[in-house]
């Protein structure tokens, strides 16, 4: 039997299933959530509900927001513009994704986004870990924000390798 989550009232839908993770349904505006700067970021599915697969993650940037040239070493990023317009490196190349654009970004592929409007996508991360990312990186003070060995330790260990440093 499987059990389906609605948030936010957080009932419960039996379901049959034979897998070992439950079905889910988020409401618009739910998931576990984060704020960033210039950027809101919601889970909408977390590697715990994938057996770490994947995970789902919508993206509000504010305009302003920048994401420094970087890359995964395992991780696999498809990005689906939902509104607005991201500006993305990928590559050698740069381009402006608009609503309805999906960006497909194979692992140890040098990419960057920028956004100068109000934008929101999803992000399906391969395999998940990216909310730990998030999870970690929120929870940092200021002093360790200025600790540049503490940063590349956590790059590291979530398979974020900056280009930018």
């Amino acid at each position: 039997m499987l059990k389906i989550v609605v948030e936010p009232e957080f009932r419960e839908i039996e379901v049959q299933s034979m897998s070992k993770v439950s079905s889910k349904v988020v409401s618009p505006g739910n998931g576990k959530n984060y704020d960033l700067y210039l950027n809101h970021a919601f889970v909408k599915v977390s590697g715990q509900d994938t057996d770490g697969l994947y995970s789902i993650i919508e993206d509000k940037l504010e305009p302003g927001f920048r994401l420094e040239p970087h890359l995964h070493r395992e991780r696999i990023e498809t990005f689906y513009i939902l509104e607005g317009e991201v500006e993305f490196v990928v590559g050698d190349e740069t381009f402006v994704a608009s609503t309805g654009t999906v960006v497909h970004v194979p692992p140890n592929t040098p990419h960057g986004i920028k956004a100068d409007t109000p934008s929101r996508l999803l992000i399906v991360c391969s395999p998940a870990g990216f909310e730990g990312f998030l999870d970690t990186y929120t929870q940092l003070t200021s002093e360790q924000f200025e600790n540049p060995e503490l940063l590349r330790s956590l790059d590291e260990q979530y398979d974020l390798i900056s280009l930018a440093r």
